[in-house]
């Protein structure tokens, strides 16, 4: 198993876990799905918190809320791709 496979298996796991926790979205409050949750990482990459497609997108459209959160809690979007 390379590098990038190992990654990319924790990075799911990590997502899977929150997920597990969490179960719904802080801001939506709809149900979360591993194949559609969106990560907020964490300062190091890593994911830290799990939002619905609807709540990312909300807080893509508000760049001033994502400094906010960066700033405050240590918290990003992904990149889009």
């Amino acid at each position: 198993m390379t590098t990038n496979n190992i990654a990319s298996a924790v990075h799911h796991e990590l997502i899977r876990h929150l997920i597990a926790r969490q179960i719904t979205c802080p801001v939506t409050g709809d149900f979360l799905d591993i194949r559609t949750a969106v990560p907020l990482l964490d300062r190091d990459g890593y994911p830290a918190r799990v939002l619905s497609p609807a709540a990312a997108d909300l807080l893509r459209q508000h760049p001033d809320r994502q400094r906010a959160l960066l700033e405050r809690f240590g918290l990003s979007l992904p990149a889009d791709n």
